[in-house]
């Protein structure tokens, strides 16, 4: 009867310490489904879209992930300073790479004002509606407040407070920001997803947390608990009429229970892991690759699909070459400032 009662049990415990474990190959595949659903965008193929067409969810993976890994590195060494110079030699380098690029074929060939390769090459076109590359500024936002949200999760242990803060504060943010500044939704409403990454973090990679063990008991009853509190706030967004609050809302809720699932395809075939995997370290690079190459004339090729390949192909390459030129970058700023000191 005992052994019976500990199988039930067993059954009922959610194993979070995956999301860690297979947080490179969750973060290849977030790519994927952002690169596809791009491609239904453009396309229009119906079979993408009933497959892909709401991959934009890679996105709250992204936002997730990001915050869980934030929350551990704060976590393993306290220095803020350190922790802003890791983020800044992240993002910086591959971000001006492209953004610089993009601002000078919008001044050459369209005759941008330099104020606007200015706003593009810093980011700050965020604030004036430009979404095209939305992604960079906003992540910077959350590695600025990242040590904010450590200093709450310090007051606030083992609970989901944070993520109910940041879901009221977006949900305000918005609410005064979205007659000011266009497609603010975009942004705005993904904070709480990140807040959400560093709650599940400390949940999860705590030191002095019983989650270190391998799986949480009464995990099921941990997950349910947590997501009718975050649902219970979520009603605030869904106050707020219109689809880009509704969407995050509803991909809030979803994105946790798909990275589960994700992450046990991983354990159980290995394969998957590794290939996705590939792609972890240059996620950000290929994001923003993404968005120059599609961008190619559909013309130039005899059809959708053809064109469909010529921009996943191109946009990995992109990437990857933008990776490697910003390692290169770091390795010889690295070496330039050894031999100073």
């Amino acid at each position: 009867m005992e052994r019976a009662s500990n199988i039930k049990t067993e059954k009922m415990q959610i194993d979070l310490n995956i999301l860690s474990r297979q947080r490179k190959p969750l973060m290849g595949i977030a790519i994927w489904l952002i690169i596809l659903f791009h491609l239904y965008e453009d396309t229009n193929y119906e079979a993408l879209g009933l497959l892909f067409g709401r991959g934009d969810i890679g996105v709250e993976i992204f936002g997730f992930l990001s915050g869980f890994g934030c929350w551990s590195s704060l976590n393993n060494n306290n220095s803020y300073i350190t922790f802003y110079k890791k983020r800044a030699r992240r993002i910086l380098p591959s971000f001006l790479i492209i953004a610089v690029s993009i601002g000078l074929f919008r001044h050459f060939m369209y005759g941008a004002s330099w104020v606007q390769v200015a706003l593009v090459s810093s980011g700050l076109f965020l604030f004036w509606g430009d979404v095209s590359l939305w992604f960079a500024p906003y992540i910077c936002i959350c590695y600025l407040l990242s040590p904010l949200l450590f200093e709450i999760k310090k007051i606030t242990k083992n609970s989901f407070v944070l993520t109910l803060l940041g879901c009221v504060f977006a949900t305000l943010l918005y609410s005064s920001c979205k007659g000011h500044i266009p497609n603010c939704g975009m942004w705005i409403l993904r904070l709480p997803i990140f807040c959400l990454g560093f709650d599940l973090g400390d949940y999860v990679l705590s030191k002095n947390n019983l989650c270190k063990e391998a799986k949480t008991k009464n995990g099921l009853l941990f997950y349910l608990i947590g997501l009718i509190a975050i649902v219970a706030i979520l009603a605030f967004i869904f106050t707020i009429k219109g689809w880009p609050a509704q969407r995050c809302s509803i991909f809030f809720v979803l994105c946790i229970p798909l990275m589960l699932v994700f992450a046990h395809i991983f354990e159980i075939l290995p394969g998957f892991s590794r290939f996705f995997r590939t792609f972890s370290a240059m996620t950000f690079e290929i994001y923003l690759a993404n968005h120059i190459c599609r961008s190619i004339p559909h013309n130039i090729c005899p059809n959708d699909m053809i064109w469909a390949i010529l921009v996943i192909v191109s946009s990995i390459s992109l990437g990857a070459l933008v990776w490697w030129i910003s390692q290169k970058i770091l390795s010889w700023s690295s070496h330039l400032t050894g031999q100073r000191s």
